[in-house]
């Protein structure tokens, strides 16, 4: 499954007002569906040292919520970019430039460890325990450890 869907996209598009008649949410799947795969490649790639990506890795359809909405937001930025062409924004308070910038920084903080999602990390041991260095062998060679130098 994917993050979102053209008809959770929509929801956030029918609502964006424009003055030029119709909106994003006039766009086809395909095109919608476009900007939702590219959502999901962006969120997976920032979050893939952090978190075991792809969300639905189970095939369970078992999306944390905050990736949906993280999802569908930028997901539907780019739809509406690609809705408007040339026409530039009003002004950075318009709806859907919150939404994209709220979704951003969302994911920028996940992705710092500022935010965190109840989901598996590759970088938590079976004990809950954060491995921060995981060790390839012993922390001291003991076969190379010497006496101190009795000349000291």
């Amino acid at each position: 499954m994917a993050y979102s869907t053209p008809e959770m996209v929509r929801l956030v598009l029918s609502s964006v007002d424009t003055e030029y008649g119709g909106t994003a949410a006039d766009l086809s799947d395909e095109q919608i569906q476009y900007e939702i795969d590219g959502a999901q490649a962006d969120i997976d790639s920032r979050l893939r040292t952090r978190y075991v990506v792809p969300f639905d890795m189970n095939g369970d359809d078992n999306v944390p919520f905050l990736i949906v909405q993280i999802a569908t937001d930028m997901a539907a930025y780019k739809a509406d970019l690609n809705f408007r062409k040339s026409r530039e924004y009003d002004n950075e308070n318009m709806p859907i430039m919150l939404r994209w910038k709220d979704a951003h920084n969302l994911l920028e903080n996940l992705r710092r460890g500022r935010n965190t999602l109840n989901w598996p990390r590759e970088d938590i041991n079976d004990w809950g325990a954060l491995v921060v260095n995981p060790p390839d062998g012993p922390f001291i060679p003991w076969d190379s450890v010497r006496e101190p130098n009795p000349r000291w």
